[in-house]
């Protein structure tokens, strides 16, 4: 499989970099779209659009097996790219700083291989939107919750993902047991108090501000006082926004922040929590306060039977020692939604380009190491083609 991949490199690198110079935000992958359509239509394949508004989804069957889900995003972030690249971004402050463009080459690699392989089964490819953000969605669904409400997943046996990781070394994997990446929730809570003169007659007024900062206080009890040492959890507010004088009372605070947790069920109970502290702190100062989630992820939770498979083709492609556990982060990844709704398996691949020159995730100077893609590409069609035998 390595070999076949490797004769892709050529191919997935300058689809990569197409899509790297043209970046588009979530919901607006028209062109992206289009691209991958074109490239699916090349092999024979019809290829849904407007999936989940700018996703793409196509199917071949060769066989009455398993169905397997093989899934990519395509939204690119709202980052001015500094790179200096010959294929950067000619898009003003949006940028492939997470890798998507990677992670869609790599599958479109893996259809190629795929598609003339002997198999008893279906390959599901899914090309997914806005897994960055719900980018104001109405429903407030990222790319990857809006395709499972949308029935992508129905009928899939099991599905595998992969994200590259700029900041790991070049040839490594993890592929870890359990929880991957956290739930997470952005919120909004808004406090409304009353004004009045802040110096004459602070008694008259309710202060918001003054109930803003007792909800903050509070909420850090969540996590050091209502959840196990041994579970994690994050309660962070990261924007205040209140008041109009210094010598006015305020009558109205805009917290914004995010919580977070390893289990689904750690998750509802923090959300309970804060629900509870806000309601109750505003009307001991006789406020009142409402709380929102204005985006959410579930969590990214590896499956045993996928992830035994996909840690055993790893090894085979990259050898024993190049396979590492790095173990759950409190960061956030839509695929989550489709690990929710089938067994799934979610791989990390390094791509170190040197210890010196490397940049995180979301850096406008970041970049990868493009000789690792074709193994990307391997470890998703050997991973469904395992997948398939049972």
């Amino acid at each position: 499989m390595k070999t076949k991949a490797l004769a892709l490199k050529d191919y997935i690198i300058d689809i990569r970099r197409k899509i790297h110079a043209n970046p588009e935000l979530g919901y607006q992958e028209y062109e992206t779209a289009n691209l991958v359509a074109g490239e699916l239509r090349k092999l024979g394949l019809e290829p849904q659009m407007e999936v989940a508004k700018t996703g793409v989804v196509a199917e071949f069957r060769k066989g009455a097996g398993p169905l397997i889900a093989l899934r990519a995003d395509m939204d690119a972030l709202p980052i001015q790219e500094a790179t200096g690249l010959p294929f950067a971004s000619q898009i003003p402050n949006v940028s492939h700083a997470c890798g998507h463009d990677a992670h869609t080459a790599m599958l479109l690699g893996a259809a190629q291989i795929l598609k003339e392989e002997e198999f008893e089964g279906g390959i599901r490819l899914i090309f997914q939107p806005a897994e960055e953000n719900n980018y104001d969605d109405p429903d407030r669904f990222s790319g990857g919750e809006r395709m499972v409400k949308e029935n992508v997943m129905e009928g899939v046996d099991y599905a595998v993902a992969l994200h590259q990781v700029p900041m790991m070394p070049s040839g490594m994997m993890s592929l870890t047991d359990g929880p991957v990446m956290a739930a997470a929730d952005v919120f909004t809570i808004v406090v409304e108090g009353r004004a009045s003169h802040g110096g004459l007659s602070p008694e008259m007024g309710v202060d918001a501000v003054y109930v803003a900062a007792q909800i903050i206080n509070n909420l850090q009890a969540i996590v050091a006082r209502n959840i196990s040492p041994t579970e994690s959890g994050v309660v962070s507010i990261g924007t205040i926004e209140g008041g109009f004088a210094p010598n006015v009372i305020a009558d109205k605070v805009v917290l914004r922040g995010t919580c977070r947790a390893l289990s689904q069920e750690s998750m509802a109970y923090i959300r309970e929590r804060i629900q509870t502290i806000i309601q109750q702190t505003a009307g001991m100062h006789g406020a009142k306060a409402s709380y929102e989630i204005t985006q959410h992820y579930d969590v990214t939770e590896n499956h045993p039977t996928p992830t035994k498979v996909g840690r055993a083709v790893a090894k085979e492609l990259l050898g024993e020692q190049a396979i590492i556990a790095l173990g759950p982060n409190m960061g956030a990844e839509d695929f989550s939604f489709m690990a929710q709704a089938v067994p799934s398996v979610f791989g990390l691949l390094g791509t170190q380009i040197t210890p010196e020159v490397s940049y995180s995730l979301h850096h406008p100077r970041m970049n990868l190491n493009e000789d690792m893609l074709p193994l990307g590409t391997a470890w998703l069609a050997q991973t469904a083609l395992e997948l398939m035998k049972g």
